[in-house]
């Protein structure tokens, strides 16, 4: 809206700013501005939508680089926006269950933790020295791909290895808007350019 910093702002820097978000003991960025960096960067065009948000066009997720068996119009009806707000990304209910079954598949070796609150898929991993992370990519209209790290997929809500858990969630109910959580946007360079409609 007219408040925000980026509106405020825009005669001096114009309506692109990026941010870093940081890990643990990192530190994080923060511009404002167009930037020669940014044009290695992969964009996907933001949707155009009345609601004060960041809307994107997620075309399908996969997990160890096999697609989730759910068809993109999941993520298109609802919606799915970026918000460095949320932490923990929100994904229609059917769309969560299959991820969660791919995750749990590719970490069947390892010994389960309880639940925290609503992580309910989650792993003791303190005898690990390694751990094999399996891969999540969410993919984006235009063939942008958010590839995750394993710092991105996995929480420790209690502070170490013993319970580390899924950092994704259902969404509460059908029809909800699908968020993209602080949690899944950490370490990545994520440039809004509004003039030009992309992220």
């Amino acid at each position: 809206g007219n408040l925000s910093v980026v509106s405020q702002t825009a005669g001096k820097f114009g309506r692109i700013f990026a941010y870093c978000l940081p890990t643990g003991s990192e530190s994080g960025s923060l511009a404002f501005g167009a930037d020669t960096s940014y044009d290695s960067v992969q964009f996907t065009p933001l949707l155009d939508d009345d609601r004060p948000f960041y809307f994107v066009n997620v075309v399908g997720v996969s997990v160890g680089g096999r697609p989730l068996p759910v068809s993109s119009s999941i993520f298109v009806n609802s919606g799915t926006i970026i918000d460095s707000g949320t932490v923990i990304t929100r994904l229609a209910s059917k769309a969560y269950s299959e991820l969660r079954a791919a995750v749990r598949s590719a970490m069947a070796k390892y010994p389960v933790a309880p639940p925290y609150s609503i992580l309910d898929t989650c792993y003791d991993l303190s005898s690990y020295a390694n751990v094999e992370y399996p891969t999540i990519a969410f993919h984006f209209m235009g063939g942008t791909n958010l590839v995750l790290k394993d710092v991105n997929i996995f929480v420790a809500p209690s502070g170490g290895a013993s319970q580390m858990c899924l950092a994704f969630v259902a969404n509460s109910k059908e029809g909800d808007v699908a968020i993209i959580g602080n949690c899944q946007q950490k370490r990545n360079l994520v440039v809004y350019d509004i003039d030009n409609s992309r992220i």
